[in-house]
């Protein structure tokens, strides 16, 4: 994403697998996104994968990304097993 382009918050993930699907997700889409891990950083605690991670779009695809999210969101099942 280093077409001068405005980047804007799109969501915040639990932890860094989810990041990295909804990232995967609007990759399919043709949506680049940015993922930035929350707390300490890389090293603090020797991973950072159990942290928040927000997750960043072009200005652009801000409005198409979160319908992508929304119409998503109802086919993520998340088991306790």
């Amino acid at each position: 994403m280093s077409d001068g382009q405005e980047i804007a918050f799109l969501l915040s993930a639990p932890n860094e697998p989810m990041a990295r699907f909804w990232e995967q997700v609007l990759a399919d889409e043709g949506i680049p996104a940015l993922v930035r891990p929350g707390g300490p950083g890389a090293g603090g605690w020797g991973s950072v994968a159990t942290f928040s991670h927000d997750l960043y779009v072009r200005q652009s695809d801000l409005d198409r990304a979160r319908e992508i999210v929304a119409e998503d969101e109802g086919d993520v099942v998340i088991s306790d097993d």
